[in-house]
C-alpha cells in the first residue's frame, strides 16, 4: 500500500456541546512503518496512566492512530483533538477513513471474471 492522499468530509453534531462539526481533513490513507512506529509512541505516551477499562481510553487511543494520518485539519480539531469536549468527530473522521482506506484496498483487488455460460 501507498501512501495515497484523501480529502475526508466530516459534518456531525456534538452529543455534549450540540456543537455542529464541519470540515474537511487531509490525510494519509495507509501509514508507512515509521508512521505507525510514531503513532505506538504517542499512543503510549498519552495511554501510559490509563487504564484500559477507562471510557476515554478508546477515545485517546483512537486519536493517537487518526492524528498520525492527518496532514490538514479544520481549525476546531486543534492541535491534536484533545480539546473537543465531543466525542462524535473523532469517531465520524474514524468512520471515514476506514470506509476509504477499505475502498481503496477494493479498488485494488483484481476483478473476478464472470463464470461464462456455457
Amino acid at each position: 500500500m501507498t501512501s495515497e492522499i484523501r480529502f475526508l468530509d466530516i459534518d456531525c453534531i456534538g452529543e455534549v456541546t450540540g456543537q455542529r462539526y464541519v470540515g474537511n481533513f487531509e490525510v494519509k490513507l495507509f501509514l508507512m512503518l515509521k508512521d505507525r512506529a510514531e503513532a505506538g509512541k504517542i499512543r503510549h505516551k498519552t495511554l501510559k496512566d490509563i487504564l484500559e477499562t477507562d471510557d476515554i481510553y478508546y477515545l485517546l487511543s483512537l486519536l493517537s492512530n487518526l492524528n498520525t494520518h492527518i496532514l490538514k485539519k479544520p481549525d476546531w480539531w486543534g492541535e491534536d483533538g484533545t480539546e473537543l469536549k465531543d466525542a462524535e468527530p473523532i469517531i465520524a473522521l474514524a468512520t471515514e477513513l476506514r470506509a476509504a482506506q477499505q475502498a481503496d484496498v477494493n479498488a485494488k483487488k483484481p476483478k473476478e471474471k464472470e463464470d461464462k455460460k456455457k
